[in-house]
């Protein structure tokens, strides 16, 4: 592994209209990454009526496709 510091990735998913609870909770992520002292990987959020399928999860999608695009050498962490 790379001695550079992790690549954190977060991910959530909202279907209420009302996202006060998935703004904390990513807050709450992002507070915890810097903490950690790690890179930033990406956010990546469903929303909308994308959460609640089990076959179409565009965000999702994304966040496992840019997983799989950085170098095999870097440490990485998905926040869920």
């Amino acid at each position: 592994m790379s001695s550079a510091p992790p690549l954190a990735y977060i991910y959530d998913r909202c279907a209420t209209a009302n996202p006060a609870m998935m703004e904390l909770r990513l807050r709450a992520c992002s507070e915890y990454v810097e903490e950690q002292g790690w890179g930033w990987g990406g956010w990546f959020v469903d929303k909308g009526d994308d959460p609640l399928t089990s076959d179409r999860r565009p965000a999702l999608d994304n966040l496992v496709h840019s997983i799989q695009a950085v170098s095999p050498d870097t440490e990485r962490v998905c926040l869920l």
